[in-house]
């Protein structure tokens, strides 16, 4: 939820002082690094005890919309160089059709489940329909508007308003894209 809050505020005030609290507070977390058998690993998680839920994979919650919101290719090093980033930078061409036949699975899946639900109205659970949701849109924004999904935590949707200078969308979208 803190990371909604950071955009919104850079949404309302183009300040990206928002940006950089974020991008410090990942760089803070993965400074806690300790080494295990050889291994970094990195912590996920604070309590009372301090760092845990350690994991070789450095903490990255929010590294894609710090990404997203700066635009500092600094930023990709904490991200991974495959998925949609792999694909905006030219590396993985076969993402759009991966990702759209994953999220055509998951509506055939989301909406057989709910044929196959057995609660009755009146036991089912009102406040949680999600687990049968079959709207899907996380790809389609990334593919169709270039942007960063909302989610369902009622977050803004953010998208860059630009030309779109990526071959791949060039080729995908604008067929009739002339220079």
């Amino acid at each position: 939820m803190g990371l909604t809050g950071f955009g919104n505020a850079l949404l309302l005030t183009g300040n990206q002082r928002y940006v950089d609290v974020w991008r410090q507070m990942i760089e803070k977390v993965n400074a806690n690094q300790k080494v295990v058998d050889g291994r970094v690993m990195y912590p996920h998680m604070y309590g009372d005890h301090g760092w845990y839920h350690y994991t070789l994979e450095p903490y990255s919650h929010g590294a894609l919309e710090v990404y997203y919101w700066s635009m500092d290719r600094q930023d990709l090093k904490r991200l991974p160089k495959d998925g949609w980033i792999g694909f905006l930078e030219g590396n993985n061409p076969e993402y759009p059709t991966q990702a759209l036949q994953k999220d055509f699975a998951n509506i055939r899946a989301r909406t057989q489940g709910m044929s196959q639900d057995p609660t009755t109205p009146d036991t089912r659970l009102s406040d949680d329909p999600l687990s049968y949701n079959p709207a899907t849109v996380h790809t389609l924004v990334e593919l169709m508007l270039g942007g960063l999904p909302p989610g369902n935590r009622g977050g803004p949707l953010h998208i860059l308003i630009r030309k779109i200078a990526v071959p791949a969308y060039q080729k995908m979208l604008l067929p009739w894209w002339k220079d």
